[in-house]
């Protein structure tokens, strides 16, 4: 019985465009500005989001692009640009039922890889005191 990888069950066109696409891939995300760092959200039990980043100075960005998807689809849709970072109202989405990201856009085109948000988290109220 054959068992293992054996060179006669290789399909080397489609491994040939399995590499062509990876390399395309690094050559965008080498193009692309740095992706923006601290990626936040808020706005839960309220009608709108707010998405914030930060992000350094880089000439050659255009901006930032928030995207949005549904829990359930696999695909990130650009909601909104933003030429700087900083704070974006996003009015009646709610973030019950929706995943946010944030990516930097080159002037040239190229994207970079999509941070996604994280909620921000509030501590828990401290018991009131006693009364005596």
């Amino acid at each position: 019985m054959e068992y293992g990888d054996f060179e006669k069950y290789l399909n080397f066109t489609f491994m040939g465009n399995v590499a062509r696409d990876n390399a395309e891939v690094l050559r965008q995300l080498a193009m692309a500005p740095a992706p923006p760092t601290n990626a936040r959200l808020k706005g839960a039990v309220t009608p709108d989001a707010k998405v914030s980043w930060a992000a350094e100075d880089d000439a050659e960005r255009a901006g930032f692009e928030i995207l949005w998807r549904e829990t359930t689809d696999p695909r990130w849709h650009v909601y909104d640009f933003v030429t700087f970072p900083g704070e974006s109202l996003l009015k009646g989405v709610s973030t019950d039922n929706h995943f946010f990201a944030v990516r930097s856009a080159g002037k040239n085109g190229a994207r970079s890889i999509a941070v996604p948000t994280e909620m921000e988290r509030r501590s828990p109220p401290l018991p009131t005191p006693a009364k005596q």
